[in-house]
């Protein structure tokens, strides 16, 4: 919990992060050989958290 401290927009959270991160391994590296990028982003950690612009289409209480 204390991590969403640091949480403050869209581009803070862990999967918005690992995408970037990714990305940015295929900017610097797309044309070289021999390698292979496979992103993880799966998280089985609770509690599950997301921006509130995509929360809001799925009210639960």
């Amino acid at each position: 919990m204390i991590n969403r401290h640091f949480i403050a927009r869209e581009e803070d959270y862990s999967m918005a992060r690992t995408f970037q991160r990714g990305i940015e391994f295929l900017d610097q590296n797309g044309q070289a050989d021999n390698w292979f990028l496979q992103l993880e982003c799966f998280d089985p950690h609770e509690p599950f958290a997301a921006p509130e612009a995509y929360r809001e289409h799925y009210p639960t209480g």
